[in-house]
C-alpha cells in the first residue's frame, strides 16, 4: 500500500484523535460511550472524496488514533480495539454506500437526501453499533442494549457533520 500522501494521513490521524478526545471528554456520561462522536463523520467525509485505494491507509490512522483515543480518555484498553472497529466499520460502510448510492450533487433531490440517510443513519450505525453490542457491551459486561443504543443513536450528529463536509 504505497503513501502518496503522507501529510494527508498524518493530518487524517490528528484531526479524528483530537475530534475523538473532545467527543469522548465532553459527551461521555455514566462510563459509557460518547453520545455525540465527531470523528467518524470527518472520517467519512475523508473517505467519500478520496480513491478507493487510498481507503486501507486512512483506515490504519484512523484505528490507530481511535484507539489511542479510546484507550487514553474513554472507555479504557480492553473497549478501545472494538470500538476502533465499530468505528472503522461505520466509516466504511457509509462511504461505500454513499460513493454507490449517493451519486450527484449532494443534497440537491429528496431522493439523494433520502439515499443519504439511508447509508448514514440506517446502515452504517447499524453495523457499528453491532460491533459495539458484541465486542464492548461483552468485555466490560456492561448494559448491552445500552451501549449499541448509545452508539447508534449518535447518528444525527455524524450525519449532519457529513452532509455539510460533503457540501464543500
Amino acid at each position: 500500500m504505497p503513501v502518496k500522501d503522507p501529510m494527508k494521513l498524518l493530518r487524517i490521524f490528528a484531526v479524528f484523535f483530537v475530534l475523538a478526545v473532545v467527543a469522548v471528554r465532553l459527551t461521555r456520561y455514566d462510563g459509557g460511550v460518547a453520545f455525540l462522536w465527531f470523528a467518524t463523520p470527518y472520517l467519512i467525509a475523508e473517505m467519500s472524496v478520496a480513491p478507493r485505494r487510498n481507503w486501507p491507509a486512512q483506515l490504519i490512522v484512523a484505528a490507530i488514533a481511535s484507539i489511542a483515543a479510546t484507550g487514553a480518555f474513554g472507555m479504557g484498553w480492553l473497549a478501545a480495539l472494538p470500538m476502533a472497529a465499530a468505528n472503522l466499520a461505520e466509516a466504511s460502510v457509509c462511504a461505500h454506500l454513499l460513493r454507490r448510492r449517493a451519486r450527484g450533487e449532494p443534497l440537491d433531490s429528496l431522493s439523494w437526501l433520502f439515499r443519504f440517510a439511508v447509508a448514514a443513519v440506517i446502515a452504517a450505525p447499524l453495523a457499528g453499533a453491532m460491533i459495539a453490542h458484541s465486542g464492548v457491551g461483552a468485555r466490560l459486561a456492561c448494559a448491552h442494549s445500552r451501549t449499541a443504543w448509545a452508539f447508534a443513536s449518535t447518528s444525527p450528529t455524524r450525519v449532519s457533520i457529513c452532509a455539510r463536509a460533503m457540501r464543500g
